[in-house]
């Protein structure tokens, strides 16, 4: 059965084991029709519990660059790296552009200016 339990916070994730759906049902007290859904969930989605709020079905969204710096599938079946870093075609910050930043974000506090410097 794979899931996270927090204080008051349960996460069940795709249970494609008919007995571990039913289960995590009855643990955790949610209504019939998720363990029905649990066996269909699509990667990345999931029912959250909280508290005793009703339960939520969610989906994770990651931007390209989330999803390269938790992709584990390569060193978990014994491949190479996968794919290069997304962005590394855009040119790196230098210490100039980093000093600049800076002296914009002193100049934004001391006009009161409280919105992030872009």
């Amino acid at each position: 059965m794979s899931l996270t339990r927090e204080s008051g916070i349960v996460h069940v994730f795709r249970q494609d084991k008919s007995d571990d759906a039913a289960a995590a049902v009855e643990l955790f007290g949610l209504p019939g029709w998720v363990a029905e859904e649990l066996a269909m969930l699509d990667q990345g989605v999931h029912v959250l519990k909280v508290d005793k709020e009703p339960p939520a079905l969610i989906s994770h969204v990651r931007t390209p660059l989330e999803e390269w710096l938790t992709d584990t599938d390569a060193a978990m079946l014994g491949h190479g790296p996968g794919e290069a870093a997304p962005f590394t075609d855009l040119p790196a910050a230098t210490a100039a552009d980093v000093e600049e930043l800076a002296d914009a974000e002193v100049l934004a506090e001391a006009a009161g200016v409280t919105d992030a410097v872009a």
